[in-house]
Protein backbone atom coordinates (compact mmCIF):
# COMPACT_ATOMS: atom_id res chain seq x y z
CA UNK A 1 0.00 0.00 0.00
CA UNK A 2 1.53 3.57 -1.03
CA UNK A 3 2.06 5.89 1.74
CA UNK A 4 -0.64 8.58 2.00
CA UNK A 5 -0.03 12.05 -0.19
CA UNK A 6 1.70 15.13 1.99
CA UNK A 7 -0.71 17.99 1.64
CA UNK A 8 0.67 21.50 2.16
CA UNK A 9 -0.94 23.84 3.81
CA UNK A 10 -1.06 26.89 3.15
CA UNK A 11 0.06 29.51 5.88
CA UNK A 12 -2.00 32.74 6.23
CA UNK A 13 -1.10 35.97 8.33
CA UNK A 14 -4.24 37.05 10.33
CA UNK A 15 -3.73 41.54 10.05
CA UNK A 16 -6.39 42.65 13.12
CA UNK A 17 -7.40 44.92 15.60
CA UNK A 18 -6.42 44.22 19.13
CA UNK A 19 -10.45 45.02 20.38
CA UNK A 20 -11.44 42.03 17.81
CA UNK A 21 -9.77 39.35 19.20
CA UNK A 22 -12.43 38.13 21.44
CA UNK A 23 -15.07 38.72 19.88
CA UNK A 24 -13.72 37.25 16.30
CA UNK A 25 -10.23 36.80 15.66
CA UNK A 26 -9.26 34.07 18.42
CA UNK A 27 -12.11 31.70 17.53
CA UNK A 28 -11.82 32.41 13.57
CA UNK A 29 -7.70 31.37 13.45
CA UNK A 30 -8.61 28.83 15.47
CA UNK A 31 -11.29 27.50 13.14
CA UNK A 32 -8.78 27.98 10.16
CA UNK A 33 -5.87 26.15 11.78
CA UNK A 34 -8.61 23.37 12.44
CA UNK A 35 -9.58 23.30 8.68
CA UNK A 36 -6.59 22.89 7.25
CA UNK A 37 -5.28 26.15 7.21
CA UNK A 38 -1.64 27.40 9.19
CA UNK A 39 -2.89 30.96 10.40
CA UNK A 40 -0.59 32.80 12.01
CA UNK A 41 -2.21 34.93 15.07
CA UNK A 42 0.15 37.01 17.46
CA UNK A 43 -1.39 35.95 20.50
CA UNK A 44 0.46 32.06 19.94
CA UNK A 45 3.22 33.13 17.96
CA UNK A 46 5.00 36.42 19.66
CA UNK A 47 6.50 35.72 22.72
CA UNK A 48 7.87 37.83 25.78
CA UNK A 49 11.29 38.93 24.87
CA UNK A 50 10.67 38.23 21.07
CA UNK A 51 11.01 41.64 18.26
CA UNK A 52 7.34 42.26 17.83
CA UNK A 53 8.60 44.10 14.43
CA UNK A 54 10.77 40.56 13.22
CA UNK A 55 8.27 38.17 14.48
CA UNK A 56 5.41 40.02 12.60
CA UNK A 57 7.15 41.36 9.06
CA UNK A 58 9.85 38.43 8.78
CA UNK A 59 8.10 34.96 10.68
CA UNK A 60 4.63 36.13 9.88
CA UNK A 61 4.21 38.47 6.77
CA UNK A 62 7.31 37.51 5.19
CA UNK A 63 6.60 33.72 5.37
CA UNK A 64 2.77 33.92 4.73
CA UNK A 65 0.91 32.63 1.25
CA UNK A 66 -1.93 35.30 1.89
CA UNK A 67 -2.61 37.99 4.46
CA UNK A 68 -6.35 37.58 6.16
CA UNK A 69 -7.79 41.53 6.77
CA UNK A 70 -9.93 41.72 9.52
CA UNK A 71 -11.63 44.97 8.56
CA UNK A 72 -13.49 46.52 11.38
CA UNK A 73 -14.67 50.16 12.44
CA UNK A 74 -12.08 50.81 14.75
CA UNK A 75 -8.95 48.02 13.30
CA UNK A 76 -7.99 49.94 10.19
CA UNK A 77 -6.94 52.51 12.28
CA UNK A 78 -5.22 51.02 14.37
CA UNK A 79 -1.21 51.69 13.69
CA UNK A 80 0.45 48.26 13.77
CA UNK A 81 -2.72 47.10 11.22
CA UNK A 82 -2.20 50.34 8.93
CA UNK A 83 1.37 48.89 8.87
CA UNK A 84 0.75 45.47 8.52
CA UNK A 85 -1.27 46.39 5.62
CA UNK A 86 1.19 48.48 4.08
CA UNK A 87 3.71 45.59 3.83
CA UNK A 88 0.86 43.33 2.23
CA UNK A 89 0.03 46.42 -0.75
CA UNK A 90 3.57 46.01 -1.58
CA UNK A 91 3.95 42.04 -1.60
CA UNK A 92 0.80 42.32 -3.56
CA UNK A 93 1.87 44.47 -6.04
CA UNK A 94 4.64 42.47 -6.58
CA UNK A 95 2.43 39.31 -6.80
CA UNK A 96 3.32 37.33 -4.28
CA UNK A 97 0.86 37.46 -1.47
CA UNK A 98 -2.96 37.15 -1.97
CA UNK A 99 -4.83 39.42 0.34
CA UNK A 100 -8.16 38.62 1.76
CA UNK A 101 -10.29 41.29 3.33
CA UNK A 102 -12.90 39.75 5.86
CA UNK A 103 -15.33 42.62 6.50
CA UNK A 104 -16.86 42.70 9.88
CA UNK A 105 -19.54 45.26 11.36
CA UNK A 106 -20.17 46.57 7.90
CA UNK A 107 -17.55 48.47 8.63
CA UNK A 108 -15.90 50.74 5.24
CA UNK A 109 -13.23 49.06 2.91
CA UNK A 110 -10.02 50.83 3.10
CA UNK A 111 -8.88 52.44 -0.54
CA UNK A 112 -5.69 50.14 -0.45
CA UNK A 113 -8.32 47.00 -0.06
CA UNK A 114 -10.98 47.87 -2.63
CA UNK A 115 -9.74 45.90 -5.44
CA UNK A 116 -9.67 42.57 -3.73
CA UNK A 117 -12.88 40.25 -3.36
CA UNK A 118 -14.05 40.51 0.21
CA UNK A 119 -15.86 38.18 3.14
CA UNK A 120 -18.36 39.92 4.45
CA UNK A 121 -18.69 38.88 8.09
CA UNK A 122 -22.61 39.63 9.69
CA UNK A 123 -21.99 37.66 12.65
CA UNK A 124 -18.41 37.66 14.37
CA UNK A 125 -19.95 34.58 16.70
CA UNK A 126 -19.95 32.41 13.52
CA UNK A 127 -16.94 32.78 11.33
CA UNK A 128 -17.77 29.45 9.97
CA UNK A 129 -19.02 30.56 6.06
CA UNK A 130 -15.70 33.09 6.01
CA UNK A 131 -13.43 29.87 6.87
CA UNK A 132 -15.48 27.71 4.49
CA UNK A 133 -14.73 30.69 1.93
CA UNK A 134 -10.62 30.88 3.14
CA UNK A 135 -10.67 27.40 2.52
CA UNK A 136 -12.06 26.82 -0.74
CA UNK A 137 -9.81 29.62 -2.03
CA UNK A 138 -6.51 28.61 -0.99
CA UNK A 139 -6.84 24.86 -1.75
CA UNK A 140 -8.33 25.68 -5.24
CA UNK A 141 -11.15 24.62 -4.33
CA UNK A 142 -14.19 25.89 -7.03
CA UNK A 143 -17.44 25.43 -5.78
CA UNK A 144 -19.27 26.38 -9.15
CA UNK A 145 -20.91 23.05 -10.98
CA UNK A 146 -18.31 21.49 -13.50
CA UNK A 147 -19.74 22.11 -17.46
CA UNK A 148 -21.52 19.07 -18.69
CA UNK A 149 -20.46 16.86 -21.62
CA UNK A 150 -21.34 19.31 -25.19
CA UNK A 151 -24.73 17.53 -27.19
CA UNK A 152 -24.33 14.52 -29.33
CA UNK A 153 -24.70 17.20 -32.46
CA UNK A 154 -21.89 19.19 -31.37
CA UNK A 155 -19.29 16.53 -32.20
CA UNK A 156 -20.16 15.70 -35.29
CA UNK A 157 -18.84 17.64 -38.54
CA UNK A 158 -20.55 19.38 -41.36
CA UNK A 159 -20.01 20.35 -45.04
CA UNK A 160 -18.09 23.36 -45.79
CA UNK A 161 -20.43 26.86 -45.29
CA UNK A 162 -22.89 24.68 -43.03
CA UNK A 163 -22.76 24.43 -39.21
CA UNK A 164 -23.09 21.75 -37.42
CA UNK A 165 -26.74 22.39 -36.29
CA UNK A 166 -28.06 22.63 -39.53
CA UNK A 167 -25.44 19.65 -41.08
CA UNK A 168 -27.53 17.63 -38.16
CA UNK A 169 -30.66 18.60 -39.40
CA UNK A 170 -29.88 17.74 -42.98
CA UNK A 171 -28.45 14.18 -41.74
CA UNK A 172 -31.74 13.08 -39.46
CA UNK A 173 -34.05 13.79 -42.64
CA UNK A 174 -31.76 12.41 -44.95
CA UNK A 175 -31.39 9.09 -42.75
CA UNK A 176 -35.26 9.28 -41.96
CA UNK A 177 -35.49 8.97 -45.89
CA UNK A 178 -33.15 6.72 -46.98
CA UNK A 179 -33.74 4.19 -43.78
CA UNK A 180 -37.64 4.36 -44.67
CA UNK A 181 -36.71 4.95 -48.06
CA UNK A 182 -39.45 6.65 -48.25
CA UNK A 183 -39.42 10.36 -50.33
CA UNK A 184 -40.74 12.53 -46.91
CA UNK A 185 -40.24 11.74 -43.30
CA UNK A 186 -42.56 14.40 -40.99
CA UNK A 187 -41.51 16.94 -38.74
CA UNK A 188 -42.48 14.88 -35.34
CA UNK A 189 -40.61 12.30 -36.24
CA UNK A 190 -37.23 14.42 -37.47
CA UNK A 191 -37.77 16.88 -33.93
CA UNK A 192 -37.66 13.65 -31.99
CA UNK A 193 -34.50 12.62 -33.53
CA UNK A 194 -33.11 15.97 -32.86
CA UNK A 195 -33.88 16.37 -29.58
CA UNK A 196 -32.31 13.14 -29.09
CA UNK A 197 -28.97 14.56 -30.36
CA UNK A 198 -28.95 17.58 -27.77
CA UNK A 199 -31.12 19.73 -29.91
CA UNK A 200 -33.94 22.05 -28.51
CA UNK A 201 -37.37 22.70 -30.65
CA UNK A 202 -36.37 26.15 -31.37
CA UNK A 203 -33.08 25.26 -32.15
CA UNK A 204 -33.77 22.35 -33.98
CA UNK A 205 -36.89 24.78 -36.49
CA UNK A 206 -34.09 27.36 -36.81
CA UNK A 207 -31.78 24.89 -38.51
CA UNK A 208 -34.80 22.97 -40.61
CA UNK A 209 -36.13 26.81 -41.74
CA UNK A 210 -31.83 27.59 -42.94
CA UNK A 211 -32.18 24.45 -45.10
CA UNK A 212 -35.47 25.33 -46.54
CA UNK A 213 -34.52 29.04 -47.51
CA UNK A 214 -30.66 27.76 -48.61
CA UNK A 215 -32.44 25.20 -51.19
CA UNK A 216 -31.67 22.19 -48.93
CA UNK A 217 -35.00 21.22 -47.96
CA UNK A 218 -38.53 21.22 -49.19
CA UNK A 219 -41.63 21.22 -46.51
CA UNK A 220 -44.85 20.47 -47.65
CA UNK A 221 -46.84 22.59 -45.61
CA UNK A 222 -45.47 24.82 -42.63
CA UNK A 223 -42.79 23.45 -40.56
CA UNK A 224 -44.73 24.87 -36.91
CA UNK A 225 -47.46 22.21 -38.25
CA UNK A 226 -47.22 18.83 -36.80
CA UNK A 227 -48.65 17.57 -40.44
CA UNK A 228 -46.13 19.35 -42.09
CA UNK A 229 -43.60 16.98 -44.85
CA UNK A 230 -40.20 17.27 -45.60
CA UNK A 231 -37.44 16.05 -48.26
CA UNK A 232 -34.24 17.42 -49.26
CA UNK A 233 -34.24 18.62 -52.30
CA UNK A 234 -32.00 17.23 -55.38
CA UNK A 235 -29.30 19.91 -54.58
CA UNK A 236 -29.74 18.63 -49.99
CA UNK A 237 -30.02 14.63 -50.64
CA UNK A 238 -26.19 15.03 -52.75
CA UNK A 239 -24.76 17.08 -49.97
CA UNK A 240 -26.66 14.40 -47.84
CA UNK A 241 -25.33 11.92 -49.83
CA UNK A 242 -21.68 12.73 -50.37
CA UNK A 243 -21.39 14.14 -46.68
CA UNK A 244 -23.29 11.16 -44.06
CA UNK A 245 -23.11 7.85 -46.48
CA UNK A 246 -19.53 6.75 -47.57
CA UNK A 247 -20.83 4.27 -49.75
CA UNK A 248 -22.32 6.59 -51.66
CA UNK A 249 -18.94 7.50 -53.11
CA UNK A 250 -19.16 3.41 -54.67
CA UNK A 251 -22.92 3.03 -55.13
CA UNK A 252 -23.23 6.20 -57.27
CA UNK A 253 -20.03 5.39 -60.09
CA UNK A 254 -22.16 1.45 -59.98
CA UNK A 255 -25.37 3.22 -60.69
CA UNK A 256 -24.12 5.39 -63.50
CA UNK A 257 -22.05 2.60 -65.16
CA UNK A 258 -25.65 0.43 -64.93
CA UNK A 259 -27.80 3.14 -66.82
CA UNK A 260 -25.10 3.51 -69.35
CA UNK A 261 -24.30 -0.57 -69.77
CA UNK A 262 -27.74 -1.70 -69.46
CA UNK A 263 -31.01 -1.36 -71.40
CA UNK A 264 -33.59 -2.39 -69.18
CA UNK A 265 -32.30 -1.23 -65.99
CA UNK A 266 -34.85 0.59 -63.19
CA UNK A 267 -34.67 2.70 -59.95
CA UNK A 268 -36.26 -0.53 -57.97
CA UNK A 269 -34.66 -3.10 -59.45
CA UNK A 270 -30.68 -1.54 -59.09
CA UNK A 271 -31.50 -0.68 -55.87
CA UNK A 272 -32.22 -4.69 -54.90
CA UNK A 273 -29.55 -5.92 -57.08
CA UNK A 274 -26.73 -3.51 -54.97
CA UNK A 275 -28.80 -3.24 -51.67
CA UNK A 276 -29.26 0.46 -51.42
CA UNK A 277 -32.47 2.70 -50.63
CA UNK A 278 -34.71 2.80 -53.34
CA UNK A 279 -34.69 6.67 -53.21
CA UNK A 280 -30.66 6.41 -53.52
CA UNK A 281 -30.91 5.06 -57.06
CA UNK A 282 -34.00 7.87 -57.94
CA UNK A 283 -32.00 10.64 -56.58
CA UNK A 284 -29.51 9.63 -58.91
CA UNK A 285 -31.22 9.35 -61.48
CA UNK A 286 -33.58 12.05 -61.26
CA UNK A 287 -30.00 14.44 -61.01
CA UNK A 288 -28.48 12.86 -64.06
CA UNK A 289 -31.87 13.93 -66.12
CA UNK A 290 -31.21 17.01 -64.84
CA UNK A 291 -27.78 17.61 -66.07
CA UNK A 292 -29.19 16.59 -69.35
CA UNK A 293 -27.27 13.11 -69.64
CA UNK A 294 -30.47 10.80 -69.50
CA UNK A 295 -34.04 10.59 -69.75
CA UNK A 296 -36.41 9.12 -67.62
CA UNK A 297 -39.23 6.78 -67.96
CA UNK A 298 -41.57 7.01 -64.87
CA UNK A 299 -44.84 5.61 -63.86
CA UNK A 300 -46.30 5.07 -60.85
CA UNK A 301 -44.31 2.19 -59.73
CA UNK A 302 -40.77 2.88 -60.97
CA UNK A 303 -38.37 4.59 -62.63
CA UNK A 304 -36.42 3.52 -65.67
CA UNK A 305 -33.49 5.21 -68.35
CA UNK A 306 -35.16 5.39 -72.26
CA UNK A 307 -32.15 7.57 -73.32
CA UNK A 308 -28.65 7.54 -72.59
CA UNK A 309 -26.53 10.73 -73.93
CA UNK A 310 -23.04 10.54 -76.22
CA UNK A 311 -21.79 12.65 -72.70
CA UNK A 312 -23.09 10.25 -70.40
CA UNK A 313 -21.15 7.25 -71.95
CA UNK A 314 -17.96 9.58 -72.18
CA UNK A 315 -18.48 10.29 -68.53
CA UNK A 316 -18.93 6.77 -67.56
CA UNK A 317 -15.97 5.74 -69.72
CA UNK A 318 -13.57 8.47 -68.30
CA UNK A 319 -15.01 6.90 -64.31
CA UNK A 320 -14.46 11.02 -63.67
CA UNK A 321 -14.91 10.36 -59.45
CA UNK A 322 -18.09 11.90 -57.93
CA UNK A 323 -17.48 15.95 -57.23
CA UNK A 324 -15.35 16.65 -60.30
CA UNK A 325 -18.12 17.35 -62.68
CA UNK A 326 -17.99 20.24 -65.23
Amino acid sequence: MSPAKTVSKPRVFISHGSLDKERFVTAFAAALRAAGIDAWYDQWEIRPGDSIVRKIFDDGIGRAEAIVVVVSATSVTRPWVREELDAAVMLRIGSRIRIIPVVLDDADVPVALMAAAWIKVSDPSAPGDAVRQIVDTLYGHVSKPPVGEPPIFAHDTAPSGMTVADATAMKAVGDLQVADDYPFASIGVVLNRLSATGMTAPSALESLDVLRATGYLHVEGYLEESQAMLRLTPFGMEEYLRFAVPAYAVLRPRIEAAVVNRSDVTARGLATELGCARVVVDHVFEDLDSLGLVKLARDLSDTGVWEVSALMRRRVAGARPIGTEE
